[in-house]
């Protein structure tokens, strides 16, 4: 049987953290285009210097693979968590038809 992973995510362990993502607008995109022109021009060091001073501001609009990663992590792990449960699990809008025992519908408004 699969066991749980813990690389990205302590799920089922803890609950899961929502994080919600921001599109970017001009209140960041003046330093996001700046960061992208230290980059194109090599300088990464000074890129890293404004990521780090702005850390907090730019991880509101910074979806990258770690995050990502702990998404897949996340839906493995409930998987393995159902599957262990004997539970089936269903991610639609509209609840289906004949619902059974240990049966978990996720959807709607």
């Amino acid at each position: 049987m699969s066991k749980f992973t813990h690389e990205y995510s302590n799920f089922p362990d803890q609950l899961i953290t929502i994080m919600n993502y921001k599109n970017v607008n001009d209140t960041i995109g003046d330093l996001i285009n700046q960061i992208n022109a230290y980059r194109l021009d090599g300088n990464y060091a000074a890129a890293q210097i404004l990521i780090s001073d702005y850390e907090t501001q730019l991880k509101q609009y910074n979806l990258d693979m770690s995050i990502i990663n702990k998404i897949i992590e996340e839906i493995r792990n409930t998987q393995i968590k159902s599957r262990v449960a004997g539970q089936f699990i269903s991610i639609e809008e509209d609840e289906p038809d004949g619902v059974w025992d240990n049966f978990v519908w996720i959807g709607g408004d």
